[in-house]
C-alpha cells in the first residue's frame, strides 16, 4: 500500500491591497490531493487497497525570523489556522478496479481559508538574508488513515508476519507549499500632475527643541520661519526620483528683520531606517500586539515550535553560532536612498533675500516656492536595499525626508552674518503600486469609430502566460469601501446642472 497527499493551491501568491486592516480577509483556495496505489510484490499479484480516512487537516501558518550579529536568532509565529477537511464520519477510499494501473487513484478535497488582511508581506531581511530569514508563509497538510485490507484470506508469508507489527493508523504529511503575500496601494483614478499619488502637505515650523544647543541667530527671529513641504502620499518602490515642493515665509517679523534674514541654500535627503527587534519571552512589543492579534505566548517558540523553522535555529539554540539574548534588544540601521548616498543641495540664486517681501505683503501673505525632484538610487547593494515601508513584530522599515535650511542673518553692528542650519524631518511611505490590469488577447475594439472592423486591442502591459486572467481583475477594495458601498469613480464627470423647470420642460409628453 502506498498513499501520499499533496497541496495544490489555486495560486501560490496572495495579493493584498491598501493598508493592513484587521477587519479584512483574503481567500486562499485550492485542494489537497490524496493518491492511492497498490504496491507490487514478488510473491503475489497486486490487490486492491482499502483505506479509512480518519482525518485530513490543512494549516496556514506565518512566521517571522530574524538573525543579526547583535540580536542573534529570534523567531515568532504570526498566525496559525487549521481546518479539518475530512467529513465527520470516517470515509473509505479504495482503488478497486484500478489496482493494476501504474497511475494512482486520486481524490481532491477542496479548501478555502480566510487569510487575515493585517499580515505583513513576505520579505527577507537580517544579516543572514541569503539564508532566507524573514517573514514567510506556507500551507501544511496532514492525513490520518487506517488500513482496511483483509489479511484473513492471505497465505502465510513474510509479508503477513510483518503486517502484524504495523500500526493500525498511519499519518501522512504533505510537502509544505510556500505562499507569497504581497501588498499593493491603489493609486487614484486621476493621478496628480507631479506624481502617481496625490501630494501631502506638511506644515513645519521650527521649535526651540529643533534648534541647536547654541543657536547663532536669535531664537525669536529664526523661530518665525514657516515652512510648508509637499511630497507624494506614497512613492512607488521602484521610483527613480521623488518630486517635492518647498514653500517658505516668515510671520510677525519687522520689516528690517525680513531684509536681514537670508536663505543661502537648502538640502534634501531621503533616508531609510531599519529596526531589528528581539522578542523578549516570545512576545512582541505591546504597541504591536495591541493592534494585531498575535498568537499567545503558549503558541510561541519555544513553547510551541514553528512548523518549518530555519535551519540556523538549531545552531543558535545550542549556542554553536552565538548566545540568545535574554532581554529586549533593538538594532537600528539608517542609510540614504539618494543616488550619490548624499543629500541633494540646492543653492539659492541672487542675494538670498527671499523674505524681503513678507512684511509689505503681511495682509496677504505669499510663499517663496521651490519645485524640484531628487534622484533616488536605482541599484543598491544588499545591505542598502530599498524596501517598502512596513512594520512587523521583528522588523520594521520607515522612510523620512530630511530637509536642512542654511540661513544667515545680518545682525546690526557685526561685520559677519550669523549663520544657522534648520532641520526638518517628514515621514514618507514607499509602497508597491497595483499592477496595471491587462485585457484578454481576444478583446475586441467595439467603439463607434471602429464598430465595422473589429480588431484585437494590444494589452497595455505584458504579463507571464502562467498567470490566469483572474489576476488582472480588480480587487474588492478597489471597487467597494469597507462598509460595502461602491466607490465613486471621480474620473467620470458629473452632468451639467439643469434647473428643475427646464428639466421638466425637456421631458417628452406621453400620449394617453
Amino acid at each position: 500500500m502506498s498513499v501520499s497527499i499533496a497541496i495544490s493551491p489555486l495560486s501560490t501568491s496572495l495579493e493584498m491591497y491598501g493598508e493592513p486592516d484587521t477587519s479584512s480577509a483574503y481567500s486562499l483556495s485550492g485542494h489537497v490531493s490524496i493518491s492511492l496505489t497498490s504496491q507490487a510484490s514478488m510473491f503475489e499479484t497486486r490487490r486492491a487497497t482499502r483505506l479509512l480516512l480518519q482525518s485530513l487537516t490543512i494549516t496556514f501558518e506565518g512566521q517571522s525570523e530574524v538573525v543579526t550579529r547583535e540580536i542573534g536568532y529570534a523567531p515568532l509565529r504570526l498566525c496559525s489556522m487549521t481546518r479539518e477537511l475530512a467529513p465527520n464520519e470516517p470515509l473509505e477510499l479504495s482503488n478497486e478496479g484500478h489496482e493494476h494501473s501504474d497511475k494512482p487513484c486520486a481524490w481532491n478535497v477542496v479548501f478555502n481559508l480566510p487569510v487575515p488582511g493585517w499580515l505583513p508581506t513576505t520579505s527577507t531581511y537580517g544579516d543572514w538574508s541569503e539564508e532566507g530569514t524573514g517573514t514567510s508563509y506556507a500551507l501544511y497538510a496532514t492525513a490520518k488513515f487506517a488500513s482496511l485490507d483483509d489479511e484473513s484470506d492471505r497465505s502465510w508469508s513474510f509479508q503477513t508476519l510483518c503486517s502484524l507489527f504495523r500500526p493500525k493508523s498511519k499519518v501522512v504529511y504533505a510537502e509544505h507549499c510556500p505562499i507569497t503575500l504581497s501588498r499593493f496601494m491603489n493609486p487614484p483614478s486621476i493621478p496628480a500632475s507631479e506624481s502617481l499619488f496625490p501630494m501631502a502637505n506638511f506644515a513645519l515650523r521650527p521649535e526651540l527643541e529643533c534648534l541647536p544647543e547654541e543657536p547663532k541667530i536669535p531664537a525669536d527671529i529664526i523661530s518665525k520661519i514657516q515652512a510648508l513641504m509637499s511630497i507624494p502620499e506614497h512613492i512607488p518602490a521602484d521610483a527613480t526620483s521623488m518630486p517635492f515642493t518647498i514653500r517658505l515665509r516668515t510671520s510677525d517679523l519687522s520689516e528690517e528683520d525680513t531684509k536681514r534674514l537670508r536663505l543661502s541654500a537648502f538640502s534634501v535627503d531621503v533616508q531609510q531606517q531599519e529596526r531589528y527587534r528581539y522578542v523578549h519571552s516570545g512576545m512582541p512589543s505591546r504597541d504591536f500586539s495591541t493592534h494585531y492579534p498575535i498568537p499567545s505566548l503558549s503558541n510561541q517558540p519555544p513553547n510551541r515550535a514553528l512548523l518549518a523553522p530555519h535551519r540556523l535555529s538549531t545552531l543558535f539554540e545550542t549556542g554553536l553560532l552565538g548566545e540568545r539574548r535574554n532581554s529586549c534588544t533593538c538594532v537600528t540601521r539608517t542609510f540614504s536612498l539618494m543616488d550619490d548616498l548624499e543629500p541633494m543641495t540646492y543653492e539659492i540664486a541672487g542675494d538670498g533675500c527671499v523674505f524681503a517681501d513678507d512684511y509689505p505683503a503681511r495682509d496677504a501673505p505669499t510663499w517663496y516656492t521651490v519645485k524640484s525632484t531628487v534622484p533616488l538610487a536605482a541599484r543598491s547593494p544588499r545591505a542598502r536595499q530599498r524596501r517598502v515601508s512596513e512594520r512587523t513584530p521583528l522588523f520594521g522599515v520607515s522612510h523620512e525626508v530630511r530637509v536642512s535650511l542654511m540661513c544667515s542673518y545680518d545682525a546690526p553692528g557685526m561685520s559677519e552674518p550669523l549663520r544657522e542650519r534648520l532641520s526638518f524631518t517628514i515621514p514618507v511611505q514607499f509602497a508597491n503600486v497595483t499592477p496595471t490590469a491587462t485585457h484578454p488577447e481576444n478583446l475586441l475594439d467595439l467603439s463607434p469609430a471602429s464598430s465595422r472592423s473589429a480588431s484585437p486591442l494590444p494589452p497595455p502591459m505584458a504579463m507571464p502566460k502562467s498567470l490566469p486572467y483572474a489576476h488582472s481583475l480588480p480587487a474588492y477594495s478597489q471597487l467597494f469601501d469597507s462598509n460595502g458601498d461602491r466607490k465613486i469613480d471621480y474620473s467620470i464627470p458629473l452632468p451639467l446642472y439643469t434647473p428643475e423647470d427646464q428639466a421638466a420642460d425637456a421631458l417628452p409628453l406621453k400620449s394617453p
